[in-house]
């Protein structure tokens, strides 16, 4: 049986692929003798392009998984800029209720302690959100690969442009 151009460009990449001579012949249709004689007529090497082919594999499976790396990461970091932003127009926020409570001469005037108690309270509360926020960043980042080495303290200041 005489193989056309395409058949025989299909089997010997197969072949040299290092697949089984009776999977081949299963699954395009041609004889495990025809395969053979082939073989031996062209010089054909059973599994020489194999490690070849692995080899390419390997490469576009790891450029896959860096790829959905970066997505994640991107997903990740783009969210923590907006939580940020949010906590630092919830400092600002507080801070000029603070300032707002200057008497004549500039100072704040806390006279008034139930006022000073609550702004005191939503500093703090601002300051956990943004510490709480900063350690599930790093978090990500690690558990991401963002950075080949965890930074020794990401520090956020939401009042920072």
């Amino acid at each position: 049986m005489s193989l056309d151009a395409k058949l025989l460009a299909k089997v010997k990449t197969k072949y040299e692929a290092g697949e089984k001579v009776r999977k081949i012949s299963e699954d395009l249709g041609v004889s495990t003798s025809a395969i053979t004689k082939n073989a031996k007529r062209h010089g054909w090497e059973h599994g020489v392009h194999k490690a070849q082919i692995a080899h390419t594999v390997e490469k576009k499976v790891r450029a896959e998984l860096i790829e959905n790396d970066v997505a994640r990461a991107t997903a990740e970091t783009e969210k923590f800029l907006k939580d940020n932003e949010i906590l630092r127009n919830y400092t600002l926020q507080v801070l000029g209720k603070i300032l707002s409570n200057r008497d004549e001469k500039g100072q704040v005037d806390f006279t008034n302690r139930e006022v000073a108690d609550t702004l005191f309270t939503y500093l703090k509360i601002g300051k956990i959100a943004t510490e709480t926020l900063s350690l599930s960043y790093q978090g990500k980042r690690k558990a991401l690969r963002m950075d080949d080495a965890p930074p020794e303290e990401l520090l956020v200041l939401p009042w920072e442009d």
